[in-house]
């Protein structure tokens, strides 16, 4: 049996009265796979898009089979899958080639994931109190989900000693990379590499918001926050 692929055969026929007057031909021969040929792709529960499956069929594959649910999802119509409000998992779909010479199957194994789906955004969370100490446990004043972009587009944070003197400001505050870790960022004589004293101070987180028709939404947070090393 000859196994899958593409053969090509090149020939020549010459005159036996003349050798130099020949003719050449090529001849390519595509032996098709007799079994099962299992193909993979990946939708979202999330999404009501439909995919048709055909799009995931190999190149060259013929577009006379017929599709089988091996899950019984009744999610699929013809070649037409509907994802949407699919459990997460792997699932079996079935091209049937019903050719008489060479009749074959082709499996697609689908994986819904819910990959495209939006989660809800967390609550803007002030933690009130950090200890600098270089330990790397709460070493920073930590606000959450302050630097979700998606959700909280932009913000503005200041923080004042009790005698009401800005030490710390900044634009789109983070957890990471711009975030309020006891050093001076603002109208202060204490040097930034001083480090500030422990002690109560006071914020004020001003951000924005958007809400289900994209509109921006401003919001202000304020309060102490105690500082210790």
């Amino acid at each position: 049996m000859t196994p899958a692929g593409t053969y090509i055969y090149n020939y020549t026929i010459c005159d036996k009265l003349s050798s130099q007057n020949c003719d050449s031909a090529t001849v390519t021969i595509i032996v098709i796979p007799n079994g099962v040929v299992e193909v993979s792709g990946t939708a979202c529960t999330d999404d009501s898009t439909l995919v048709n499956l055909n799009s995931l069929l190999p190149e060259g594959s013929p577009l006379t089979g017929v599709w089988q649910d091996r899950n019984n999802t009744n999610a699929l119509q013809g070649s037409i899958l509907n994802p949407f409000g699919l459990a997460l998992g792997n699932y079996a779909f079935e091209y049937i080639i019903a050719d008489e010479r060479c009749p074959r199957s082709i499996v697609l194994n689908m994986e819904i994931n819910d990959d495209c789906k939006v989660l809800a955004c967390g609550n803007v969370l002030v933690h009130n109190a950090f200890s600098p100490n270089g330990d790397n446990i709460n070493d920073f004043f930590k606000i959450d989900n302050i630097d979700d972009t998606t959700c909280y587009p932009g913000n503005t944070v200041e923080i004042y000693n009790r005698w009401g003197v800005l030490v710390f400001e900044t634009t789109n505050y983070n957890n990471t990379t711009n975030a309020f870790d006891g050093t001076s960022r603002g109208r202060t004589t204490v040097k930034q590499s001083d480090g500030l004293p422990t002690g109560t101070y006071f914020y004020i987180i001003n951000y924005k918001s958007l809400d289900g028709n994209n509109n921006v939404q401003d919001h202000k947070l304020d309060g102490y926050l105690y500082l210790s090393k």
